[in-house]
């Protein structure tokens, strides 16, 4: 479909009166092909169009009699004969221009460090089913279709596979957030959209004009999902039309200054934006690449992804499964549709079996190894070589192991050399030397030129003091011109700040600086040897040193990270460095919670004299975090209070939208001298989530009573224990909570309910907050009380939101078989009122129906009964009550939880080979479950039908 053009012709028929019946035939044939033609233009078939033209001018020729009888006629048809003549030169200057949009695209190569996924892709619209339409009536929906980037570099004299473009044998991902999607990346869909229409060859690739092309070939595995592909044609028209409507809307101006901000759209999303692509796809098959393709590296270094067949071609399939065969032996793993592998060698002659291997298998392109055993320098060497043997392009070497001081006097201080030699043998592009101990001290080589060279990564100190050091490392970046990105370690005494303008001296192409000194890490953006943006880690503000502060005063942090506290003594540090840098985006700082009101007020009110003494661009996202910036939990807890607050700013003032977290302390009751009091008074209505295991109280509770009704709420998630609330405290709580318009869940914990008084409470308690909880722990020296508190929830609680519940009492206790029942009820899928289920009458009709809403219900996701001890045949009921498919969490810590409980467990779990169960720890720590290789085979089975799990408390 050729864009911006416009059909205007009239119909011919009326002239067609008294004319011979030759004459008649030949006017309305000419009227016929002139419809055919226009057509023809706007779909750019432009072959076609020729040919009808040709046949328009023969009968153009036979109307020439009756032109000079007719100058009206005549005047129509030269007009006609003028517009098609014009249209068809507008429409070959457009298909140029999109031409070359297109042949752009396909000479750009790129490197493996560039490249991590498939960038060849159609999209096409969804067939939509029935169910789908009436959810999403006003919705648009698309698949995306990776190709096969084969061409010239998967040709070999053997091949018998074609070698043209095609579509990638996978049944296609459906998009997420489709209009997101359109909008970052549509001018680049559009592009490779006309590519498959209108057909390349160039840079080695092939590609027909869609009505040629073979497009749709050798897609046998995917034909089920694929069917509504048999004529591909008019869906690719479909979503050029949708993504041409969509750029006139967004963008109504045309001609060459369009055309070049379009291309220069195509260029920007071939960097880092492209990386981004999966984040769209709803990817089912989760370990897979992309589109079931293969990564391979041409001669040249340049990645192309291809379909299997391709791959194959090029690689031997015997040396591949030889080499896959002694990776696994040695306990490592080889991708192939990436060619990686990952392995630690555990001696030298493993080690000359493994470099035999890769040696013969040319599809080994990234290879993370690790020398298991201390190394000689021989042994590098003999590794150095093997690497420079194989295709390997992106090598990452862990020296862990490499320890031995002895044998550096014994080679003078030249162990790594070979090491460091690997960049310079012409075709590493990626090498990253990790936890290797005083590296430059250990290197004493002359490195030849590393043209190739575009990412060094070295994870160990730089000695920069040391004047060896420092003219040893920059004869280093001499020799490696083209690089890209650099990842260093520095000593602690030496400056980042004079490093960076060493660096940027001596290397013109980087694009990315990386180092940590300790105190800070900065990550810099780099453009023409000068810093265009920078990310940095603090510590501690106190700990910066002039030179830390003349590097942050140049005004290039787009993002600042304080893991620690800033005390009284830094906030006029923290202030100055707000007013330097205006480009700052992101603050992030670690605080603990005397300080977080103090810390919110600061930054709110410097980042309004920024505004108004410079104006916009400023701050506009400030992140309030624990220490070391961990983010918050709701559990587990471990006894602290924690506060964590997001501000969003607007761009042109200072009004700001806040979501705040609090975790309070176990113990220590939340008074008018509290820290947390003041935050909350102040901004107690940006909280989203309170969790409060003990300490909330009436005090509290009214003052967020008040600052809600004030300031309005935005709670979603509480979480608290009523042990210091009255019925007074409670109201106010249920008042927060009928103010917040995105509440969803309550959760309580419910500890020590010595007598019949505090069990009743905590019965209505469950009873008031039935459909909104969602968490539920319950704690106590003794369960004497749970008969009771189950008995009291017996009629007509169902907890149909309940997605944790934990049983822990202390000491160890022995369960009651009466409560089993009521514990088998809570944890099992379809929680439902009473312990048995009781005869059908009419009057439970009614719930028998809703009961079949149940499925609709989430299901637990975290069960905890710790310290509990039950009978076998209690454990049995319980563990069979549960909905195993769906949990995440399972903690049995401190029980009597033994191999018989674990064999019943892994019996409940699917073994389909299709299905995956989520669940991801399984904390098994002071039970009664041996060690030994009973146990050892029974966890190797729950591995392998639950691959994320980790099961805690058994050491080896």
């Amino acid at each position: 479909m050729i864009p911006n053009l416009r059909i205007s012709r009239n119909s011919l028929a009326g002239y067609s009166q008294d004319m011979s019946k030759e004459a008649r035939v030949s006017l309305l044939a000419y009227d016929k092909l002139a419809g055919s033609c226009l057509r023809a233009i706007l779909s750019g078939q432009l072959t076609q169009t020729t040919t009808i033209m040709q046949s328009m001018n023969q009968h153009f020729e036979n109307l020439q009699v009756e032109m000079d009888k007719n100058k009206a006629l005549q005047e129509q048809l030269i007009q006609m004969q003028q517009q098609m003549m014009h249209m068809q030169q507008e429409a070959l200057d457009r298909l140029a221009s999109i031409h070359g949009q297109v042949q752009a695209l396909a000479i750009q190569t790129y490197e493996l460090h560039e490249y991590p996924i498939p960038r060849l892709f159609i999209v096409l619209p969804k067939m939509m089913r029935r169910r789908d339409r009436l959810a999403k009536p006003f919705s648009e929906q698309f698949q995306l279709f990776f190709l096969c980037e084969c061409g010239e570099h998967t040709m070999n004299e053997e091949s018998k596979t074609q070698h043209e473009i095609h579509l990638a044998k996978h049944e296609g991902y459906d998009l997420d957030k489709s209009t997101e999607f359109f909008e970052k990346y549509g001018s680049y869909v559009l592009t490779l959209m006309y590519m498959i229409k209108y057909g390349i060859a160039a840079a080695g690739l092939f590609v027909q004009p869609l009505a040629s092309t073979k497009l749709l070939s050798g897609l046998d595995l995917a034909q089920e999902h694929l069917r509504h592909l048999g004529n591909i044609g008019p869906l690719v028209d479909d979503t050029i039309r949708f993504l041409q409507d969509m750029k006139t809307t967004t963008q109504p101006c045309d001609g060459p200054a369009a055309s070049q901000t379009e291309s220069k759209k195509v260029e920007a999303l071939e960097g880092a934006d492209l990386r981004q692509l999966e984040s769209y796809l709803k990817v089912q098959d989760e370990g897979r690449v992309l589109g079931n393709l293969y990564r391979t590296i041409t001669p040249e270094g340049h990645v192309k992804w291809v379909c299997f067949d391709h791959y194959r071609s090029n690689y031997r399939n015997s040396a591949t499964e030889d080499s896959r065969a002694v990776v696994e032996a040695n306990g490592g793993k080889f991708t192939e549709e990436t060619g990686k592998v990952e392995i630690k060698v555990s001696s030298n002659v493993a080690a000359r079996q493994f470099y035999d291997a890769i040696a013969k298998a040319r599809g080994i392109q990234e290879l993370e190894f690790t020398f298991g055993w201390d190394a000689t320098m021989d042994d590098l060497r003999d590794f150095a070589e093997a690497v420079t043997k194989a295709n390997i392009t992106r090598l990452i070497v862990d020296g862990s192991y490499l320890k031995g001081s002895t044998r550096d006097v014994v080679y003078r201080s030249r162990r790594f050399d070979p090491l460091l030699n690997v960049a310079s043998n012409g075709r590493i592009q990626y090498l990253r030397l990790k936890n290797f101990d005083r590296f430059f001290s250990r290197v004493n080589v002359s490195l030849g030129r590393a043209p190739k060279l575009r990412v060094l990564s070295i994870e160990s100190e730089i000695p920069f003091t040391e004047k060896t050091t420092k003219s040893y490392f920059n004869g280093l970046l001499e020799r490696c011109p083209s690089l890209k990105s650099l990842e260093l370690k520095l000593n602690h005494q030496y400056s980042p700040n004079k490093a960076t303008h060493f660096i940027l001296s001596k290397l013109q192409h980087l694009e990315f600086l990386v180092m940590d000194c300790g105190r800070l890490s900065i990550t810099a953006k780099i453009s023409q040897g000068k810093i265009r943006g920078m990310k940095m880690t603090i510590a501690r503000l106190h700990d910066l040193n002039e030179e830390d502060l003349a590097l942050i005063k140049l005004g290039h942090l787009t993002r600042l990270a304080i893991e620690y506290t800033p005390q009284d003594s830094d906030e006029d540090r923290l202030s100055t460095i707000l007013h330097q840098n205006s480009n700052l985006r992101l603050l992030q700082i670690g605080c603990l919670e005397e300080r977080c009101l103090a810390v919110v007020k600061l930054v709110v009110s410097t980042r309004a004299e920024v505004m108004e003494k410079q104006g916009p661009p400023c701050l506009r996202v400030f992140e309030l975090m624990s220490e070391k910036l961990i983010p918050l939990k709701t559990g587990p807890f471990d006894g602290r209070t924690y506060i964590q607050s997001r501000l969003s700013f607007d761009e042109d003032s200072n009004t700001f939208d806040m979501r705040t977290s609090i975790r309070l302390q176990d113990r220590t009751q939340v008074s008018n001298e509290h820290p947390v009091w003041d935050f909350i008074r102040e901004y107690g209505w940006s909280v989203v989530c309170l969790v409060a295991p003990r300490t909330i109280n009436n005090e509290l509770a009214a003052v967020l009573d008040d600052i809600t009704m004030e300031k309005g709420s935005r709670l979603e998630v509480l979480r608290f224990s009523p042990h210091s609330l009255t019925s007074s405290g409670l109201d106010c709580l249920d008042r927060v909570i009928h103010r917040s318009e995105n509440f969803r869940a309550v959760g309580l914990f419910l500890h020590n309910l010595e007598d019949d008084g505090q069990v009743a409470a905590a019965g209505l308690l469950l009873r008031r907050y039935e459909k909104t909880l969602d968490y539920l722990g319950l704690y106590g020296n003794s369960l004497k009380w749970l008969p009771k508190l189950g008995l009291l929830t017996l009629a007509g609680c169902r907890f149909s939101r309940l997605e944790t519940f934990g049983l822990a009492p202390d000491p160890r206790c022995s369960v009651p078989s009466t409560c089993v029942p009521w514990i088998a009820n809570m944890v099992s899928a379809s929680r439902q009122p009473g312990f048995s289920s009781p005869p059908v009458s009419p009057r439970r009709q009614e719930f028998r129906l809703d009961a079949e809403a149940i499925d609709s219900w989430p299901s637990l996701k975290h069960v905890s009964l710790q310290r509990l001890v039950f009978r076998p045949e209690d454990w049995k009921v319980i563990i069979e009550a549960m909905n195993i498919p769906m949990l995440e969490h399972m903690d049995f810590k401190g029980s009597n939880f033994s191999q018989e409980q674990l064999k019943v467990l892994i019996d409940r779990i699917p073994d389909n080979g299709v299905s995956t169960i989520p669940l991801k720890v399984l904390d098994v720590a002071d039970t009664d479950l041996p060690k030994g290789p009973d146990t050892r085979a029974l966890l190797g089975i729950l591995q392998r039908k639950a691959p994320f799990v980790k099961v805690m408390g058994l050491s080896a």
